[in-house]
């Protein structure tokens, strides 16, 4: 990893990189790994008997209806996330009851392996969302999968 200043790194560029990663680990990761449940077949153990009934149930539909599921799936995904960023925007919820509270995002940006482990960032950078100059993280968030990008 190449040695980065802290001069590199703005709230707005760490609020960004956090966009892409929720986009495609927690978005995109959690659309893929629910139809790859609905369409795998699996042995259910006791524990997960409703879900392989939910399974059977898709396995039952025609392609119209379960291309209906997947949408409905990334809905459920793209809801969830923007409602949590949300929340970390402060524009939601409430954190403790008749409190004024904030919540950030903190990196650490660590120069090894040994830094991290003993927790001594090289960089650390806490993420007000309120301040950001391109709007709150569910802003981003809705930008980044609603934009469509660019084909290469």
């Amino acid at each position: 990893m190449d040695k980065l200043d802290s001069a590199d790194i703005s709230p707005d560029y760490v609020a960004q990189c956090f966009i892409e990663m929720i986009v495609s680990q927690a978005y995109q990761g959690s659309i893929k790994a629910t139809i790859d449940f609905l369409q795998t077949d699996f042995k259910p153990s006791k524990q997960i008997k409703d879900l392989a009934r939910l399974h059977e149930w898709y396995k039952q539909l025609d392609r119209k209806e379960q291309n209906r599921v997947k949408e409905l799936v990334g809905v459920v995904a793209e809801m969830s996330i923007f409602h949590v960023l949300a929340i970390l925007d402060g524009v939601a919820g409430s954190l403790i009851e008749n409190t004024l509270t904030e919540l950030s995002l903190h990196i650490a940006i660590y120069d090894n392996k040994e830094a991290k482990e003993k927790r001594q960032p090289a960089i650390g950078i806490d993420v007000l969302p309120i301040d950001l100059p391109n709007g709150f993280l569910h802003d981003l968030f809705q930008e980044a999968i609603f934009t469509p990008k660019p084909k290469k």
